[in-house]
Parts: structure tokens; C-alpha cells; sequence
């Protein structure tokens, strides 16, 4: 019924804010709805007790024997049929539109698409026409109301003939609210609402706007798959108990948690669920409190999503989860007290972690970042993993901290990656992480070394430390760089480059004034060398015995096999070699070959035993005469020693046996004779050193024969090339034998003169 403004006394006295009970509860009614002394008052006819049903206290209800159902079906009837015209009304097709006081079926869901927004006009496709349309926006209005139990399950709530909002704002639920499977046509203010025990909304669909602002639900309350079609607003709003929005669908222009409160423990098992749950448009979780578990498993955020501001004290779980546009935390206020879990979600659009406060742990595995992903200033002071993830574009985690460990194990950075003014104060592992463009380490403080072992680095990747606090080892085994710097780390730090693969990357000193041996921190063991430039460290190197493979650590590379390093040294020289360096390809090569003996020395059998015994010789022999094959001087230096090695044994020969020592060619100043080799034909000049009577006993005659030895060994030893004479016994054994040895030094001298033009 319409209320009768002149008939002061038939009307409800309900005022709000009540003197006596809510006076301190903050309205959220405008001005336009308060009289002189700021308070709405109720215009409806009196029912008991000087007030309208609606406003009857649950003693009043009680007393008069009014049931829960009688104002259920009064509210409806209101709602439904605001004019107080018959139920029967005409839609504009002509067709009847039955609408009872129990309002009609509904088969839930919410599937119907709307274009509403937040801000649109209530009274919108209303036309003004007197005070009729104003009873009808008063009919509309419950402020304040009181329930016991509120049921309206199942039913279509809403007039066709206007566009004014349901005002519930303020209103008492002492029992359990159900809205389930329910349809809301109209706008709904629920602002301020306090339901004492549970809420049903599961099923129900919101046509036109919604507003939950302020509410406290002091039960469990259900969303689960309701859809909301316009605008939906739950600022302020507090959950003491569980809230469920599983499969729920925010169709709505945009959709405000903000400074939303979700209570409970998780030990209670109380959660905000919103698995599965979809949120077409913008959303804003900023400000918003989850003092329980938040699980947003498999949830998708097809617009921005903004979580600034945000606290969460129990477990928040994201797994699963899409976001299509931007995802925001960016607030230094933003804190989760608890676990979060963001496994397998998809951010499609930007990712905005900045200034966001991770307390526990921090578990983003198996996220895809499509876009850029802005982890700024953010702290993790628990374990953190964004194991299996992929970061599709631009990744920042410039002066990020880590108090904890932190694992990038299988991740991808597809674009640029900058890690610059980063904290890990915990072990950061990079394990077979691939960096497709360029990653930067820049000013990074780590207390532990990183481990990078088995990562890729296809483009360029800077490594300049600010400090690593603890001695150890960077791991970068099995890892394959591009191109890149590394620098030298802080005394007791070594680079492990174990079976990796080296590219055009520069080894930088810590700062100038460190003239320590560059080579004293890396390590470099059956590691390839693809475009690494030897060159540059030549100083070094040769400082350093051109060794590669230990270091200055205490923990220095000693059990190796020598296979191991031989390999080394040939990977080095190969490495060497492509890059031009013919120096450093020499040293390698000599490095290499001395392993290679090395190996010899491996027993596998008697009969193997031996014969490397022979090829451990065979190595040495190259070592001393030739360094492999690399030293022209050594070679000539051994031929030397050759002559002299075999001048002496002429002469100890002759010594021994009494016998003079032949000469090639003649002599002037000795006796020569010439005879004829009977079994050859072939005449021999020969020269007796002391015919006239020389015994050898005197020191001229011995100075004599040490250089007829001496002109025979050299004369032997350059037979290639004049041709070997045949000599009796003793000395043709020892003849033939050096001219053998002659002829191949002279091929060695040759070989390695050459070899070393040519590098």
C-alpha cells in the first residue's frame, strides 16, 4: 500500500539511525534521503506497534506472531509490484506477466548478458511523472529493515516498470539469508547488511547492479557459480566465516573487492574460494584482507586485475589461475602473511608485482607470463619458486629481495631479463634455466654463490656481482653462453665451467687495482670454447703456466683424469684455433699432449702395461726433443746433444778397443790410407789418428781423438745428405745408428721451424 504522508499517525516511526540501538553504524545513505535531522524516515503504513512490518524488532515480530514468511511475502510483493497494481501486468509485447507475492521460478544459473555499469542511473528508462514515480521508489526502500530467516530462493525479483533500485541498506538478518537460484532484475543495495548466520546465493543471477558495500556476513556465505551481469561492489565488506565464489561469473563492468575482509583461520578450515570463478572485466582486490586461506585455483581474469594493497594472512592460492589483462599488486602495502601459490596460472597481460611483501612462502610454478612481469622492490622473506614458469616478454626484478631460497629451476625467459640491485640472501638456483635474450646480474648481493648449472644463455649475459658473501663455487656446469661478461669474482669464489660451453664472453676484473691472476678464479674443465678470445688474457695465461683447469681455491681440481684433462686441453686448443689464436692453440697442444702421457701410465694388464709403457716413453721423447712438435730450439738443442752423446761413445770406443776412429774425407796432418772393402768393392779413406807411434797416453793425443770423435759423430749425423760410408766394426753400428737419428732430427728441426712460422 502507498503510504499516506498527511496521516502522520498511521505511519511507521522507524528512523535511521535509531536513537536507541544503531545510532553509531555509519550510514551509506545520501543526503537526498534525510530529513532536518540527517535520518531516513520510513513512510509506510503502521502495522503493530507504531512501526511497519518491516521494521517490527523480533520481540515485536514474536508477539504479534508474525511470521518470517509473512514478511518475506510482503517484501516481495513490493519489490514485484511497487505500484501496488494487480499482479496480473502486461508486458510490452501485450503478453500477461504473472508475478505473485512468492515471486516466480527461476531456473538460476545467471547466463543472460548485460551492459550495465556500476555508475549507471538507477532511475535510467524511467520517466518522471509526478509523485506516482517517487511512492514507487519509496515502495522500493527497506532501509534498516529486520528479518529473522530471509528465503527467497527461487525467485524473480524485480518490476518491469521501473529501474529503481531494492534498498536493503542497513537491514538486520538475525537467521540465515537465501537467495538461491534467485533472478534480481532491478538494481539491489544490500550496503551496510549484517546477516547473523549463513547466505545462500549460490545459483543466483544479478541483472543490473549490486551492491554488498559494508556488509558483514557473519556466516559461511555461498556465491558458488552466481553470475553477476552489471556492476558488483562488495567495498568494505567483512566475512567473518568461510566465502565461497567457485565457479562463480563477474560479467560486470567492473567488480570491487576492495577493502574486503575475509576472516577465519585456516586451521578452521574457513577460505574466500574462487576456484574456477571468472571475471570477465576489471576486477580490484585492492586493500583487501584474507585472514584465511584465498584459493583463486584455476579462477580467469579476462581484464585488469588489481590486488593492491592487499593483506593476506593465511595460505592465498592462485594455481591454475588466468589472468587476460593486467594483473596488479603494486603497493609496498600489499602483503601476504602466509603461503601464496600462483602455480600454473596465466597472466596474459602485464603481471605487477612491485612493491608487493611476500612474508611466507611464494610458489609461482608452472606460470606463464605472456606479457611483462614486474617483481620491483618486491621482498620474499620465504622460500620462493617460480620453478617450470615462462616468461614470455619483458621480466624485471630490479631491487627485489630474497631472504630466502629462491629456485628459477626450468624456467624460460623469452625476452630481456634484468636482475639489477638484487638481494639473495638464500641459495638462488638458475638450474637449467634458458635466458633467450639478454640477462643481466647487475650490482647483485649473494650470500651464497648462484647456481646456474645446465642454463642457457642464447644471447648476451652480464654476471657483475656486487658481492657473494660466502666462499664456494658458481655453478655453471654444463652451461652454455652466447656471449656475455663474467667478473671476477671476491677471493675464495671460483667459476665452475665443468662441460660448458663458451662463447665471445669477457672474463672483467673486480676493479683495477686487483692485479691477482684472472685465471685464479675459473676453472675450466672439458669445456668448449666457441668464440672465446685467448688472446686477451695472454699476460695472464703465461703467468699462469697457460693453465686452465684449477684454480687458487682450496677445493682446486687434483683428482682429475688425465683423459679428462686431455680433453681439455684439446677442446682449449680447438677453441684457440677458431678464433685465430695459434699461440694460445700451441700451449694448449703442448698441455694436451702431456696429459695424453699421462695416460699411459694406466695399467690394464700386463701386456697393455707394457706397451704404454713404450708410448709414455714415446711422449716423453717428444716432450724433451721437440715440446711436441711446437719448439724449433729444443729440437736443435737436442741434435746438439746428440753429437756430443755420440762423439763421446766414439771416443770411449776407441779407447776401449785400441782401434783408431775412422774419419770421412782426409786429413793432411794424420797418415791416410786407402782401403778396400772386400765385400763391397767400395774404397774408404781412412785417417789413423797417432800413426807415428800415438798410444792415446798423452793429453794431445787424447784431445785429438775426442775431435776426430767429435767430426765423425757430426759427420754421421748429416749422412743424409753426404751419403753413409761403410765402416768396420766397432763403429758401424753407432754410425748407422746416429745417421738414422741424424736424419730424423734434421726432418723434426724442419717440421717444427716450419710449424712455428706458421703460427
Amino acid at each position: 500500500m502507498c503510504p499516506n504522508e498527511k496521516a502522520d499517525t498511521n505511519r511507521c516511526e522507524y528512523k535511521f539511525p535509531e536513537a536507541n540501538g544503531n545510532s553509531g553504524t555509519p550510514s551509506l545513505l545520501g543526503a537526498e534521503s534525510l530529513n532536518e535531522e540527517n535520518r531516513w524516515e520510513c513512510k509506510r503504513d503502521v502495522k503493530h506497534d507504531r512501526r511497519c512490518i518491516f521494521h517490527l524488532s523480533k520481540k515485536q515480530r514474536q508477539k504479534h506472531k508474525i511470521k518470517d514468511t509473512d514478511i518475506r511475502d510482503k517484501l516481495v510483493k513490493e519489490i514485484n509490484n511497487p505500484n501496488g497494481a494487480d499482479e496480473s501486468q502486461t508486458t510490452g509485447d501485450g503478453e500477461p506477466n504473472q508475478k505473485g507475492q512468492k515471486g516466480t521460478k527461476t531456473d538460476g544459473g545467471g547466463d543472460s548478458k548485460s551492459g550495465t555499469t556500476r555508475s549507471k542511473n538507477d532511475e535510467s528508462g524511467n520517466q518522471e511523472n509526478g509523485s506516482e514515480f517517487e511512492k514507487i521508489k519509496e515502495n522500493k526502500q527497506f532501509i534498516g529493515a529486520k528479518f529473522g530467516n530471509l528465503d527467497l530462493s527461487n525467485m524473480t525479483l524485480g518490476s518491469k516498470g521501473d529501474n529503481y533500485a531494492i534498498d536493503l541498506r542497513h537491514a538486520e538478518v538475525d537467521g540465515e539469508m537465501s537467495l538461491r537460484r534467485a533472478e534480481v532484475t532491478n538494481p539491489i543495495y544490500l550496503a551496510g547488511i549484517s546477516i547473523e548466520k549463513s547466505a545462500n546465493f549460490k545459483f543466483s543471477s544479478f541483472r543490473d547492479n549490486v551492491a554488498f558495500e559494508h556488509m558483514t556476513f557473519k556466516g559461511d556465505v555461498d556465491f558458488s557459480q552466481a553470475g553477476f551481469e552489471s556492476g558488483v561492489d562488495f567495498l568494505g565488506t567483512e566475512f567473518v566465516k568461510s566465502a565461497f565464489f567457485e565457479e562463480s561469473n563477474f560479467r560486470s563492468e567492473q567488480t570491487y573487492f576492495i577493502q574486503t575482509t575475509f576472516n577465519g583461520g585456516f586451521d578452521d578450515g574457513r577460505v574466500a574460494d574462487f576456484e574456477n570463478a571468472t571475471f570477465e572485466r576489471r576486477v580490484y582486490f585492492s586493500g583487501t584482507t584474507f585472514n584465511c586461506e584465498a584459493d583463486f585455483k584455476n579462477a580467469e581474469f579476462r581484464e585488469d586485475a588489481l590486488f593492491r594493497e592487499m593483506t593476506d594472512e593465511e595460505k592465498g592460492n592462485y594455481k591454475k589461475a588466468a589472468f587476460s589483462q593486467e594483473f596488479s599488486l603494486e603497493d609496498q602495502r600489499t602483503v601476504f602473511k602466509q603461503a601464496a601459490t600462483f602455480d600454473q596460472a596465466t597472466f596474459i597481460s602485464d603481471s605487477n608485482f612491485q612493491d608487493v611483501i611476500f612474508r611466507g612462502r611464494a610458489q609461482f610454478e608452472q606460470v606463464i607470463f605472456e606479457r611483462r612481469a614486474i617483481f620491483m622492490d618486491t621482498m620474499f622473506k620465504g622460500p620462493t619458486s617460480f620453478a617450470d614458469s615462462e616468461f614470455m616478454f619483458n621480466t624485471d626484478f630490479e631491487d627485489a629481495t630474497f631472504k630466502a631460497d629462491v629456485s628459477f629451476e626450468d624456467v624460460v625467459f623469452n625476452r630481456k631479463s634484468t636482475i639489477r640491485n638484487t638481494e639473495f640472501r638464500g641459495e638462488a638456483n638458475f638450474t637449467n634455466t634458458i635466458f633467450e635474450r639478454r640477462a643481466r646480474f647487475e650490482n647483485t648481493r649473494f650470500r651464497h654463490p648462484p647456481k646456474f648449472k645446465r642454463a642457457e644463455f642464447r644471447r648476451r649475459f652480464t654476471f657483475v656481482p656486487e658481492s657473494i658473501e660466502w666462499a664456494g663455487r658458481i655453478n655453471l656446469q654444463r652451461a652454455s653462453i652466447e656471449t656475455g661478461e663474467l667478473q671476477q669474482p671476491p677471493a675464495g669464489v671460483v667459476y665452475d665451467l665443468k662441460d660448458a660451453e663458451l662463447g665471445n664472453v669477457k672474463l672483467s676484473r673486480l676493479n683495477e687495482r686487483n692485479t691477482a691472476n684472472i685465471f685464479d678464479q675459473y676453472e675450466f674443465i672439458n669445456t668448449s670454447f666457441t668464440g672465446f678470445d685467448f688472446g686477451e688474457y695472454r699476460t695472464d695465461l703465461k703467468n699462469n703456466g697457460w693453465n686452465i683447469h684449477s684454480s687458487e681455491n682450496p677445493r682446486r681440481i687434483e683428482n682429475c683424469e688425465p683423459e679428462t684433462l686431455e680433453v681439455t686441453y684439446l677442446k682449449a686448443k680447438n677453441g684457440a684455433n677458431r678464433v685465430g689464436d695459434s699461440t694460445a692453440a700451441a700451449k694448449f697442444f703442448q698441455k694436451e699432449m702431456r696429459y695424453r702421457g699421462k695416460t699411459y701410465t694406466q695399467n690394464n694388464g700386463r701386456y697393455w702395461n707394457i706397451w704404454n709403457r713404450i708410448r709414455r716413453n714415446q711422449n716423453r721423447v717428444l716432450w724433451a726433443t721437440s715440446s711436441y712438435g711446437e719448439s724449433p730450439t729444443r729440437t736443435f738443442f737436442s741434435s746438439i746433444a746428440l753429437i756430443v752423446i755420440f762423439g763421446l761413445l766414439y771416443f770411449l770406443v776407441s779407447y776401449l778397443v785400441g782401434q783408431p776412429i775412422p774419419q770421412i774425407g782426409a786429413n793432411s796432418e794424420n797418415l791416410v790410407a786407402i782401403t778396400v772393402n772386400e765385400t763391397t768393392n767400395q774404397s774408404v779413406v781412412v785417417t789413423q789418428v797417432g800413426a807415428g807411434g800415438d798410444t792415446g797416453g798423452n793429453t794431445a793425443g787424447i784431445v785429438q781423438k775426442l775431435q776426430n770423435a767429435g767430426e765423425l759423430s757430426i759427420q754421421a749425423f748429416v749422412s743424409l745428405i753426404i751419403g753413409v760410408p761403410s765402416i768396420d766394426t766397432p763403429y758401424r753400428i753407432l754410425v748407422y745408428l746416429e745417421a738414422f737419428l741424424g736424419a730424423f732430427f734434421i726432418a723434426l728441426f724442419l717440421f717444427t721451424l716450419t710449424r712455428s712460422i706458421h703460427r
